[in-house]
């Protein structure tokens, strides 16, 4: 039984063989070289992968860390002497670009109105000033001229943009002067613009008529906003010599509010360029001769040079009572080096003692012989007057008289 089974299932087998086995093709050299270029194939593209991945993050790290290692270090803060000048006055700021001047510029990078006004934009426009320190300029919408307007007008003279709000956007500095007919006062005002692009005015940064200032002769703004007034303690005219005039450097700031001053010096203090004479007189005994029309005596006069600088030119001369008329006599006046006289006027009358120069420290005394006609007054005041013939100020302008009495 168990043999028949056995051939029953070796007989299967031997059919199963017959019908399947001639459906299988065997795999030759081919087919394997064929497997063989496709394996080689996946392994090439999964290493290129891997290579350009490499290739790409490669860089981007070492540009990162390239970027971290060339990056610019902060420059430390310049510090700037605010009472030092530079060494030349800052040229005139660059015209604005169209983009920049129109009348309602906005800064796009910034958010805030661009307050960098166009001179030209300026003088078109009514502005409304802060008060001036005396003068007769309109200060409610009032127009800004150049040159020397007619006045009284306020005449734009100067014209420079900083940041002084410190808010990324420029605002517009300008110098004016009230021309009223004379050489009227001065200021320094900062103008803005609204959201709407209308020029708003800050208010006024430093003026002339504070602590001691004269005039204004520029204005130099910073980036970190502060701002630098070149003062001057007098005028560059009428008469008054250059090279006498002391110039100083004062910061001011914007406090959110106004203007104030932040560095610098706030006075002038005495002037070392000038000279300072002083003179002192004694009081006079006048006598009078039988058969003479005349009354004599003698006023003795110091003169000296208490100031820093030397003084030439120096004249000494006597004012009297209305209607005296003052005569010179005796050898005293031969100290003096010449006499100057008003036109008109003899030598021997009214006379000035001119003695030329005063070194500092130096000082002259004369006795001067002095007479006149004794119908008039037989008592009164007289005044030595102490002079410079160039006309130039004195640091103290007070003692430069000594009153006397004379009878």
């Amino acid at each position: 039984m168990a043999d028949h089974d056995d051939l029953d299932l070796e007989r299967e087998f031997a059919a199963f063989r017959n019908e399947v086995l001639p459906r299988v093709t065997a795999a030759g050299p081919t087919a394997v070289r064929a497997r063989v270029r496709q394996h080689r194939r996946r392994v090439a593209v999964t290493t290129g992968s891997v290579l350009a991945l490499l290739l790409v993050a490669g860089p981007i790290a070492g540009y990162a860390t390239l970027k971290r290692d060339s990056a610019p270090k902060p420059e430390p803060a310049v510090t700037v002497d605010p009472t030092a000048p530079p060494t030349t006055l800052p040229g005139p700021s660059p015209s604005p670009s169209a983009s920049t001047s129109t009348s309602a510029s906005v800064s796009p990078s910034a958010g805030v109105p661009d307050g960098r006004i166009s001179r030209a934009d300026l003088l078109a426009a009514r502005v409304d000033l802060p008060p001036w320190p005396g003068g007769s300029c309109r200060t409610n919408q009032a127009r800004l001229a150049e040159g020397n307007p007619r006045p009284p007008t306020a005449a734009l003279r100067d014209i420079r943009y900083g940041d002084v709000d410190r808010d990324g956007a420029q605002e517009t500095l300008v110098i004016l002067r009230c021309n009223d007919g004379q050489p009227g006062p001065e200021q320094v005002v900062a103008f803005d613009r609204d959201a709407a692009g209308r020029i708003v005015t800050m208010g006024q940064v430093a003026a002339t008529g504070q602590r001691g200032i004269e005039h204004i002769p520029g204005i130099n703004p910073h980036p970190d906003g502060r701002i630098l007034v070149l003062v001057s303690d007098h005028r560059d005219c009428c008469g008054y010599i250059p090279g006498l005039i002391q110039n100083q450097w004062r910061t001011y700031e914007f406090n959110g509010t106004g203007f104030v001053q932040t560095a610098g010096e706030t006075e002038f203090g005495p002037n070392p360029l000038l000279t300072d004479l002083q003179v002192t007189a004694t009081d006079v005994q006048f006598t009078e001769q039988p058969g003479d029309m005349m009354r004599h005596g003698t006023v003795t006069v110091t003169v000296r040079n208490a100031g820093p600088a030397i003084a030439n030119g120096v004249r000494l001369r006597f004012d009297w009572d209305t209607g005296v008329t003052l005569f010179a006599e005796g050898g005293g006046w031969s100290t003096c080096t010449g006499r100057g006289d008003p036109v008109g006027i003899t030598p021997a009358e009214n006379p000035v003692c001119e003695f030329g120069l005063l070194r500092p420290g130096q000082q002259r005394t004369f006795v001067l012989g002095i007479s006149y006609n004794k119908d008039w007054a037989a008592a009164g005041t007289g005044t030595a007057v102490v002079e410079r013939t160039n006309e130039l100020p004195d640091r103290n302008p007070a003692d430069n008289q000594a009153p006397f009495a004379y009878r």
